[in-house]
This record gives structure tokens, sequence and C-alpha cells, in this order.
């Protein structure tokens, strides 16, 4: 499968950059200044899970436009409407789209302007953030990504998408009650006073 991951940073440059560790074919959607960082010294991930430095495939918005199976957005809230412009051209009919942004408000955007049956559900717990020269710093037991239909179906495409993931050093698990399991776990994070940095 191809993954397109939209932005290099502590979210998506450790996601991605694991995907990318084991060999997926991934791109990231980045700005020019961080692409050349990311030329310049490579994906570099420091984690209590193994350390790295990688040389990903990037591209600028509108720049060599293919489409993808995967999408990965990891951009915060605000950055929503400029991201979803600029995932645009890279979705196809069967694009899956995967957020991973807090709470539950964006899905009615995504859906939206993509349909509903390309926007999987997908949230995050990880502690993480990049450090002055770019790098991804994660620390602490959490890196999880937690995606699935939000029908709660085993799907033909999720359990491609559960096998494409295996392997990695970042923990992916696949659920089929995706909605409640992050409204529940949101609240039990915050009990935790555990912290997402991105």
């Amino acid at each position: 499968m191809k993954f397109l991951v939209v932005g290099a940073g502590a979210v998506g440059g450790y996601f991605g950059g694991r995907l990318l560790e084991k060999g997926a074919d991934v791109t990231f959607l980045v700005r020019e200044g961080r692409m050349r960082n990311l030329q310049e010294k490579g994906l570099v991930i420091h984690s209590d899970y193994g350390n790295a430095t990688l040389s990903p495939k990037t591209v600028i918005t509108g720049e060599e436009v293919e489409l993808y199976d995967v999408i990965l957005l990891s951009t915060k809230a605000y950055q929503l409407d400029n991201a979803i412009d600029d995932v645009r051209p890279y979705v196809g009919e069967n694009t899956m789209v995967i957020p991973l942004l807090n709470g539950m408000a964006h899905y009615n955007k995504l859906d939206e302007q993509f349909g509903n049956e390309k926007v999987i559900g997908g949230l995050c717990y990880i502690e993480s953030t990049l450090d002055s020269e770019g790098a991804v710093i994660q620390k602490g037991p959490l890196h999880m990504l937690v995606y699935g239909e939000r029908s709660g179906q085993e799907s033909e495409r999720i359990i491609k998408l559960a096998d494409a993931l295996k392997g990695t050093k970042a923990d992916f698990q696949l659920s089929s009650t995706i909605i409640v399991y992050g409204k529940i776990k949101v609240q039990s994070f915050a009990k935790e006073k555990c912290r997402v940095l991105h």
C-alpha cells in the first residue's frame, strides 16, 4: 500500500517514520522548510522504542501528483482546512483518509469534502515533540495509533490495511468500535494526566 503522511512533525513523523523503517511505501507531504530539513538531516527519531535515521520521500503540495491508498492526516485542528485543500489531488476513488486529530468535530468536515466512505476512524496516543534540529523525540510507554471502520465492519480494505501496518515498532491497533473507543480513551487518557505533544 502507498501511504501519504500529511506533515512530518511529532506525530506524522513518528508513525510515518516507523512505517518507513519497516519498508512501507511512505511519502511525506510537507512544506518547503521541512523538506529541506529532511533532505539535509533525514527523518530522525529518538525513542524509547528504538532510534532511527531515515531517508524519506517528500512532496510539496501540487508536486508530483499521484493517488495514494492511505492518507494520514496528522495536522493540528486549525490547519485542517489547508490540509484538506493540500491532499485533495492525492485522493482517489479507493483512498482511505485517516485523521489523527483531537476530538470528533473534524469528521463532519472530512465527510463533506471526501465522502464518509473514504474517511476511516483514527486516533493516536503518544508523547512526542520536535527538537530544535527537527528530530522527533518520543518518550514514555504510549505510541499507539488506533484505527478502524466507523461502521465497525471488518471490511476487506481494513484487513488489508492491518496487514500493511504489521511489523512496525509502533503500536497500531485495529478497533471494531473506533468511535466509542475514542470517546472512552480520550476521557481515560486525560484522567491519567498523560500528554499528547503535537
